[in-house]
């Protein structure tokens, strides 16, 4: 996305603040959205919309940032630049969409149906949400319970796509209490979550992500990295996480924070690892996943 259209995107926010962060309002966003804003005038205000206090379109195809009849809200944006707009301005969000994200069509960087996307996405959502994806993804979010919603039910909507069928979900969050290990005087946290929630506490953090994804969380976050040997998943746990310890040392990280990786390894040879070595100024490390499956070696 070009500087000039973040800066025009920020403004527009900025000077709509007061009337998008209503509290109690019922809001939908969909991101990589329809960008004929003469279709969305139309689609969106029939009746099964007339509902919502706000309808947010994010695509970055859009001609100009626009409000359509005082609720329907075009943002020329990139779908991270506008989840991190969002959060400066305290929303979320009871409906989240993301149906054609355009990396087979044209003109997407990085799959938004994918837990990474939805885990970012996670701190401008409800609690209990409805989720419209496409059908051929799953939801990548820690929920409690998730309900289809069929046409005719309650809080059915059909939002516009000309590409893939969506299946709409009721979703639930699930809040799990973190699980707490203490080794060597390091404390060592498992939260099934979103790392994106804790993000501003964190000294840095390491994930496996897109790389054009990538490229633009580290415009919000500078101190993000790609996990060393994410995509080698046979690649010993040790050798990852010395990465880890060497960079606390050397940048005197006191708090981290990582997101899964090699799926299949053994994480007590974690525990005993950290026993063993010299954490320097390292005070915790935080293992988040949103898949409930993850580290059962840990859990157990």
């Amino acid at each position: 996305m070009r500087e000039v259209d973040k800066k025009k995107a920020k403004s527009f926010m900025e000077k709509h603040a007061r009337a998008f962060a209503r509290q109690g309002a019922t809001n939908l966003v969909y991101f990589a959205s329809d960008a004929d804003i003469s279709r969305i005038a139309r689609y969106y205000q029939t009746d099964q919309f007339k509902r919502f206090d706000q309808i947010f379109l994010v695509n970055e195809q859009h001609q100009k940032n626009c409000i359509i009849n005082n609720r329907i809200v075009c943002l020329k944006a990139d779908a991270v630049d506008a989840v991190e707009l969002f959060k400066k301005y305290l929303m979320r969000f009871d409906y989240f969409t993301a149906i054609n994200e355009g990396l087979y069509e044209g003109g997407g960087k990085y799959p938004l149906n994918k837990d990474t996307f939805q885990g970012y996405a996670l701190p401008i959502l409800k609690d209990v949400y409805y989720h419209y994806a496409n059908e051929h993804y799953k939801i990548g979010v820690p929920y409690h319970s998730l309900e289809i919603i069929h046409p005719g039910n309650e809080g059915y909507a059909q939002v516009y796509s000309d590409s893939y069928p969506g299946t709409l979900y009721k979703v639930t969050l699930e809040r799990r209490q973190p699980r707490v290990f203490f080794t060597n005087g390091l404390r060592m946290r498992l939260c099934n979550k979103s790392i994106w929630e804790d993000a501003g506490d964190l000294d840095s953090i390491y994930c496996r992500m897109n790389s054009e994804m990538l490229k633009v969380v580290k415009s919000h976050f500078p101190n993000i990295h790609d996990f060393p040997g994410a995509a080698n998943r046979n690649e010993h746990i040790i050798e990852q996480f010395d990465r880890i310890i060497e960079d606390a040392k050397t940048l005197n990280y006191k708090r981290v924070g990582m997101i899964p990786f090699g799926f299949h390894q053994n994480y007590k040879k974690f525990l005993e690892y950290l026993s063993k070595v010299n954490p320097g100024p390292l005070e915790e490390i935080t293992l988040y996943h949103l898949n409930r499956n993850d580290f059962r070696d840990l859990y157990n």
